[in-house]
């Protein structure tokens, strides 16, 4: 099997320019219909979003492309038999909350959220928590951002408000699967991380965070931001009018409903979901 190397990501974020380049969509999806060990079901919304990460460079977004597919096709229990409707992940759909807001910030920024719903540790299962995590983030990287465009970088919020460190015995348990998410998400995925913010820590947290940081990149360790005091210092990054009720923010909706909403888009794409051939590399 042919190694796509990890650090192809970091070549792809070398150049910041995300000025308007030429459109190598078309050429792009011609290689996709060529090469044996694709899907040919793959969004143009999906492949643009690896265009965008590596600035229109083409050779560096097949070889990302490529990556990202081999990463799903070495961990099918995270990325087969992705059923939205499963009791497993409808319970972890409710242990933890995750959606994007609608709005973007002035930046052309998208902002995701992740939240501890319910808080009770015995229902706490860090492995289908993830893979619950990964069928909303397809859903989103399936579909264009906004008027048939990707947003130009991705602001993360982290809720940590509940967490205890009975949660964190059983993601320590988890590690494999902590790790390989890291992996995952800092090397393979069309996303430009400008901004993660933690909300809401505890001393369970920054134990958290000391387990991580090793398998953390240097670019995402500088837009790490920690707020222990309230919300103020996030309205510097994130404004008012774009946070739900709960954090302070005007933009009219609340948590559970973002999430909902989330959900239900997840939900109509469930039979693109359910084909395990759409996320490995094919037989």
């Amino acid at each position: 099997m042919i190694e796509y190397e990890s650090d192809c990501f970091e070549d792809c974020l070398d150049e910041q320019n995300i000025e308007e380049t030429p459109n190598y969509l078309e050429e792009f999806k011609a290689w996709v219909k060529d090469n044996k060990k694709l899907p040919k079901t793959i969004s143009d919304a999906f492949l643009m979003r690896f265009l965008k990460v590596c600035d229109n460079d083409l050779p560096k977004a097949q070889k990302l492309l490529m990556l990202n597919y081999q990463l799903r096709t070495s961990a099918p229990n995270l990325f087969t038999k992705r059923d939205i409707k499963a009791r497993e992940i409808q319970m972890a759909a409710d242990i933890m909350h995750y959606f994007s807001l609608e709005k973007r910030t002035k930046d052309n920024y998208k902002v995701t959220v992740s939240k501890i719903h319910n808080t009770d540790a015995n229902k706490f299962n860090y492995f289908e928590l993830i893979k619950a995590a990964l069928m909303i983030l397809d859903t989103r990287f399936a579909e264009y951002d906004y008027d048939n465009k990707i947003a130009d970088g991705d602001i993360m919020i982290t809720d940590m408000k509940g967490m205890s460190f009975r949660h964190l015995l059983k993601m320590m348990r988890a590690f494999s699967v902590a790790k390989f998410y890291m992996k995952y998400l800092q090397e393979s995925t069309p996303i430009r991380v400008v901004q993660v913010h933690i909300i809401n820590p505890s001393s369970n947290v920054y134990r958290m965070f000391s387990m991580m940081r090793p398998f953390m990149t240097k670019e995402l360790l500088d837009v790490f931001h920690i707020h222990s005091n309230g919300y103020e210092a996030l309205y510097d990054y994130v404004p008012k009018e774009l946070l739900p009720t709960e954090y302070g923010g005007t933009s009219g909706v609340t948590v559970d409903e973002c999430h909902k909403e989330f959900i239900k888009r997840t939900e109509k794409n469930r039979d693109f979901l359910l084909n395990d051939d759409n996320w490995r590399f094919q037989k």
